[in-house]
């Protein structure tokens, strides 16, 4: 079980609500009806509606997340998730205002995906820990991309391409119904599980979730790394198990959004550290070669260790240190721990002979 501080998080007082079942549209709608109404009085209706679920939509979130994938009561996720998100969001809080609190929740369901719903409720499925490995760098970039839906309000954003025009003119029929407000929180909660963002929004919150994770110093790396995992396990973005979290109907390509995470790490060491295919580069020169290492294929680990160098020259630009390499083989710049070199790898020796030749520059 876990701790009293794990379960406020996932249980919020009083989540009593049970969701009932109701027709999506229960009067029918015409093409003429359609026209009439007007699709900017649709969307505004449902905006309108949407502010009231955003501000207190957890209750009815909860109860209907808990009922469809229950909740894990993993005591090593739990901790995770209380670390992670603590640290996500305090790095939010520096520089943009919350206006709804996140409330973070595990549950049970064994396939890969997180999801952020109306008022902030993020839940990440147990598949996703167990996928990642409880890699704590990479599970902040699958949790802040969550946060980054939140903060960019993206559901607001994309209320008709996630409702769809159809069932924003029934809605507009039935606002008068005494069930409405119940109605339309029981079918938005239907279509964020599904999922169907567009991808502009999708890669405003992989920039988001970098952002908040490398702000809280996590592995600038990791993102390229979780994609580069999907795609090792699933290919370059075929429907699959990863569908739900991976969609490429509604996602950006899985390698764009490779390209995408691995600019934003080339940014964050201050162009320095970029990656071709599975070599590091430092100035634009071969750093070191990586390869395949128990669970992590080469091209997931060989973003997991540029993402150290990416972060060591951020953090001490202009007095990094010395290279040096423990009796463990593990090669450090100054305090930054870089790589564990194995098998076929650059060896550990020549990484620092290099990287203390180009710094002496």
């Amino acid at each position: 079980m876990p701790n009293c501080r794990s379960l406020r998080r996932l249980v919020t007082t009083g989540v009593i609500a049970i969701i009932l079942s109701f027709p999506l549209i229960s009067q029918p709608v015409s093409a003429t009806g359609l026209e009439i109404l007007g699709v900017g009085l649709q969307i505004k209706l449902a905006k309108d509606e949407i502010k009231k679920l955003e501000t207190n939509g957890k209750p009815d979130m909860m109860n209907s997340i808990e009922k469809d994938f229950g909740t894990s009561y993993n005591p090593e996720t739990a901790e995770l998730l209380d670390s992670i998100s603590t640290k996500l969001i305090a790095s939010v809080q520096k520089t943009e205002q919350i206006k709804t609190p996140f409330l973070f929740h595990n549950n049970a369901n064994q396939a890969f995906n997180a999801t952020r719903y109306p008022s902030n409720v993020i839940t990440i499925n147990d598949g996703v820990y167990k996928f990642l490995n409880n890699n704590q760098d990479e599970l902040a970039m699958v949790i802040g991309h969550e946060i980054g839906h939140g903060q960019g309000e993206h559901l607001m954003k994309d209320i008709d391409k996630v409702l769809g025009l159809q069932a924003l003119a029934g809605l507009y029929l039935n606002k008068n119904d005494d069930n409405f407000s119940q109605i339309f929180t029981n079918i938005v909660y239907k279509q964020v599980k599904n999922g169907n963002w567009s991808q502009k929004n999708e890669s405003d919150a992989d920039r988001r979730g970098f952002h908040y994770a490398t702000e809280s110093g996590f592995n600038p790396g990791a993102g390229a790394a979780v994609w580069a995992r999907i795609i090792a396990k699933s290919g370059e973005g075929e429907q699959n198990v990863l569908a739900a979290f991976a969609n490429p109907s509604d996602h950006p390509a899985h390698r764009k959004r490779i390209e995408n995470h691995k600019k934003w790490m080339t940014e964050y060491s201050g162009n320095r550290i970029s990656v071709k295919k599975t070599t590091i580069t430092l100035d634009g020169k071969d750093l070191m070669t990586v390869n395949k290492a128990g669970s992590y294929e080469a091209e997931e680990r060989t973003y997991i260790i540029a993402g150290n160098l990416s972060r060591a020259f951020h953090d001490n630009p202009k007095n990094l240190g010395d290279a040096w390499v423990n009796e463990n083989g593990t090669v450090y710049l100054g305090g930054q721990i870089i790589a564990t070199p194995r098998g076929e790898d650059t060896p550990a020796w020549t990484i620092a002979d290099m990287l203390n030749a180009i710094n002496k520059k």
